[in-house]
Parts: structure tokens; sequence; C-alpha cells
């Protein structure tokens, strides 16, 4: 079966009892090669120093986020537990945003 690059029209019964109806036409584009910028870490870390704050602050955050946290609770001082590693050369990649 084909895919069509054509948008779906509004009248289509493809569309009928989407919600919300946003208008929007995305194409099918497999060839479709993302630019990816390099991340610096620093910048990272700067603006998380500049909004964590403002975020822990805001009012009924706590509330909320106890209100939506997962209630599975880890126990890191295990002796069976077995610490996560990644190896180093793709943390560069990952930060490089190569």
């Amino acid at each position: 079966m084909e895919r069509s690059v054509a948008p779906v029209a509004p009248s289509s019964p493809a569309s009928q009892g989407a919600t919300p109806k946003l208008g929007l036409e995305l194409p099918i584009a497999p060839d479709f090669v993302p630019v990816i910028s390099p991340v610096s870490a620093e910048l990272c870390l700067e603006i998380s120093t500049f909004y964590l704050p403002r975020i822990l602050s805001r009012p009924g955050f706590w509330k909320e986020r106890a209100a939506e946290r997962c209630l599975v609770e880890f126990d890191l001082e295990h002796p069976e537990r077995v610490p996560a590693t990644y190896p180093a050369a793709l943390l560069t990649e990952l930060f490089r945003g190569t």
C-alpha cells in the first residue's frame, strides 16, 4: 500500500472525529535528515541554573509534583544494584550533537 504525500482534506472521512482540528499539513518525508546542532554542556547547565530555582519556587509546584510522581522507590544503596553505565565516547558525541 502506497502512502500519499497529499494533505488530508478537512471533509475527508479519515479526519472525522479527530480533535482538535489544528489545520496542520505534515508531509511524509522518509528521506528527511535532521540538522543536529552542537550542544554546549556549559550552556545547558547555565540554563538549568537559571530556570530551576524559578520552577521550584512556583506556587503549587511541589503539590503538582507529588500528585504526578511515580510511586516506585529505588534503593540506590542496595547491594545487588548494578550502576548504569554509558560509554564515555558516546557521552562526548551526545554533548557535541554529532
